[in-house]
């Protein structure tokens, strides 16, 4: 369920808001096939009214007008923008907050027992993730785009993307165990790190690392935000 979840999430970000009734009726399909399989047929409504809330809740809290402007703009011009649009978008943290906090509370009867221990985790992971990019006004988004990140990462793209290269060549990455598929994601984002140390200013790295720490902190892979947190703690 975290897994679609997180789908789920990626769309409400990137799309703004699903409104297509094709698009509801798959959600549907998905919420129905999920809350049968852990007994709580009863909540398909809510389940999918919650999903439905959230996509549009970030959306209200989202210019994605501003967002497709950036992404058409000169590659120079874009760092600048993106801070701005951040700033912005932050001032609004509380509320994006709440609208993550509401659509796992919709969503956890249909998910696996053995995961409701990683709600709160969860809320908590989101709340850490919009402080990194919000807290005291950016100040470490704000590093991470002044110091040139986005310059440094153009020059490495060649590198990164070699990165993600074996993750890319699994053949079988469909029956992998979640402890394998946790090993050749940690293989990918330490090589991503690495890579990025070498830029000039070391906020590249430690943002990029910190990132991927607060991701794999509500997911299967919560060893890797512990790994990446000792590495952090031997940087200082």
């Amino acid at each position: 369920m975290w897994k679609f979840f997180a789908a789920l999430m990626l769309i409400g970000v990137v799309a703004g808001r699903v409104t297509h009734p094709y698009n509801e009726a798959r959600l549907r399909e998905a919420m129905e096939r999920e809350c049968k399989k852990y007994g709580a047929d009863d909540h398909v409504d809510k389940a999918v009214d919650g999903v439905m809330t959230f996509m549009n809740c970030v959306s209200n809290y989202t210019d994605h007008q501003a967002l497709a402007r950036i992404s058409n703009m000169p590659n120079e011009d874009q760092p600048d923008e993106l801070l701005n649009f951040v700033k912005l978008t932050c001032k609004n943290q509380a509320e994006i907050n709440a609208c993550f906090s509401n659509v796992i509370d919709a969503i956890s009867p249909c998910s696996d027992p053995k995961e409701k221990d990683n709600i709160q985790v969860a809320k908590k992971s989101m709340m850490e993730m919009t402080d990194l990019f919000c807290k005291d006004n950016s100040k470490s988004f704000s590093e991470f785009i002044n110091d040139g990140a986005f310059a440094c990462i153009d020059d490495k793209v060649y590198d990164l993307v070699m990165c993600t290269s074996t993750i890319q060549h699994l053949d079988n990455y469909q029956t992998l165990t979640t402890e394998q598929a946790c090993a050749a994601v940690g293989e990918v984002t330490s090589c991503i790190v690495t890579a990025l140390e070498s830029c000039p200013k070391p906020s590249t790295a430690a943002f990029v690392r910190a990132l991927f720490r607060t991701t794999f902190k509500s997911t299967s892979c919560s060893i890797l935000a512990e790994e990446e947190n000792k590495i952090a703690v031997n940087k200082i």
